[in-house]
């Protein structure tokens, strides 16, 4: 049987600089990047539930930020199988009202 998945593509605004030119004291450090982080959305590979892949790099608090996103949204998470070396992290997810996948 063919699986279908959604894939979302968040993408973090651009932080813009107010610093002027070169002539201004160096910088202390170098600013680093902001992963863009990757939504998959799978409502096939479950029976019971549906299934979101995010990855979004290692940086601390963006595990607990998705878990509260999807709680605000109404979400239980029945099971997650998180990654420790910043790999994608699933979530195993049904509406809080209805326990039903989403649809």
């Amino acid at each position: 049987m063919p699986t279908s998945s959604l894939s979302i593509l968040f993408s973090a605004p651009n932080k813009k600089s107010s610093a002027t030119p070169a002539t201004d004291a160096p910088s202390a450090a170098p600013s680093s990047s902001v992963p863009t982080p990757l939504v998959v959305i799978d409502n096939t590979s479950d029976s019971f539930a549906t299934v979101v892949t995010v990855k979004f790099g290692d940086r601390l608090g963006e595990l607990l930020d998705t878990v509260a996103a999807l709680r605000n949204l109404g979400l239980n998470i029945r099971r997650a199988k998180v990654s420790a070396a910043g790999g994608a992290n699933k979530f195993f997810i049904t509406d809080s009202k209805s326990s039903e996948k989403v649809r």
